[in-house]
This record gives structure tokens, sequence and C-alpha cells, in this order.
């Protein structure tokens, strides 16, 4: 103490500076904001009471940015939380009417669909995408259909494989069985064998998820009544 007392009154403040600087420093870095960005969706379709399970909409599948959501979600629920990364894109998905996830099996019906604006997400953020008829498009009973540039991105190239083999009518939410001359066979339902394989944000490690392979897709081509 007595040695500190003799040091001139500047030289002091130089003594005590340090320490009280690193405590700073060390408190912004431990306040950093290191909370991923996120995703989620959520089925925002209502079912009227009496509508059973053949009016309830699954929502089937949902690309969005570069992240994937592979799983359906039913009516009322929520997917799981996925990483993403922030961005400002259309979100895109497959719908299935009156279709179960414990159904088990393959939906008898997929509608293509878009979200009617973009989203957003900022760092760190979370982004919630409600799937309903006031937020997409493409629900020919609902929302309202897809154009036909819009129909064939999502059934050519985001979620190609449940629909090999078939051509997609956007304004009926339809699929016509394609021969092999590429001839117009049989009205049929779309129903997905594969997980799609999402062709957007090159160079993402989750552009393309792993074990996708649109050359897997197929649909029944039987003929529907």
């Amino acid at each position: 103490m007595a040695t500190e007392a003799l040091l001139p009154a500047r030289a002091r403040s130089r003594r005590l500076a340090g320490p009280v600087v690193g405590a700073a420093l060390l408190a912004a870095i431990a306040g950093c904001d290191d909370a991923p960005t996120t995703a989620v969706v959520e089925n925002a379709f209502e079912t009227p009471a009496d509508a059973g399970a053949a009016g309830a909409m699954t929502v089937y599948e949902v690309w969005w940015g570069a992240t994937l959501f592979p799983y359906p979600v039913g009516p009322g629920a929520t997917s799981e939380v996925e990483r993403t990364v922030p961005t400002d894109e259309f979100a895109y998905a497959l719908l299935a009417p009156g279709w179960s996830p414990g159904a088990g099996g393959r939906p008898p019906r997929l509608v293509a669909a878009r979200s009617r604006a973009k989203l957003t997400v900022p760092l760190h953020g979370r982004l919630e995408i409600a799937v309903s008829d006031d937020t997409f498009l493409g629900d020919c009973a609902g929302g309202g259909p897809l154009d036909a540039d819009d129909a064939r991105l999502v059934v050519e190239r985001i979620f190609p494989g449940p629909f090999a083999g078939v051509t997609y009518d956007p304004a009926t939410c339809t699929t016509t069985a394609v021969s092999a001359d590429a001839s117009p066979d049989a009205t049929s339902d779309a129903s997905p064998d594969a997980a799609p394989d999402p062709p957007f944000a090159e160079g993402s490690e989750s552009a393309t998820p792993p074990g996708q392979d649109a050359s897997d897709g197929g649909v029944d081509q039987g003929t529907s009544t």
C-alpha cells in the first residue's frame, strides 16, 4: 500500500484500468448472442368439427430457403425446429388433403403450394411458417390454385420425386399419368414415394438433404374415379 500511495495519480489509474477493461471485455464476450437461426412449420389449416379425418389437411413437406421440413405435420401441430440461415424466400409445400400422418402408407393425393409472400428471418431469429389457405396458394378447394410456372417449379424442381411419371394440373390439383411415349394415359392422384431433392441454395450443406434422390420418386399409375 505504501508503494502504491507513492505512485502518481495517473500511474495508479493506468494500473487499475487493466483489470477493469479485461473484466468488461469478458462480460461483452459472454453476452454475445450465439443462438442459432431456426424455423418451424405450423399447420394452421382449420378442420370443421364435423368434417372428420376426410376433411383434415396435412402439411406433407415444406421447403424454405435452404431448409427442408421432411416430416408430415398434422392439423394443429407443429414440426420439429430446424436450423436455417437468414434469407428472404418463398416457402413451398406439399399438402395432403384427407390424409393423416398416423394413417400409414401414401397419401392418396398431393397438392403443390407456395406461400403468398416471401418469408424472412433475421440472424439468430426464429421463423414460424404458418401454412393455411390464408398464407399459401395452391389448394384448389380453398386458397386458390397456383399459376402454371409456380406449379412447374414445385413439381419438377423442388419436389420432383412424388410427381415422377405424371403431369400436374394446378387448375384442378390433379395429376395425369404419362405413358412411356409421353402421351396422357389416365388421371390419378399424386402419391409420394421418396423425399424431395431440393435444388436451391447451391453451396449450402442443407441444400440437398442427405440420402435424397429424385430418381427414386414415383406415383401409382392407376386411374382415379
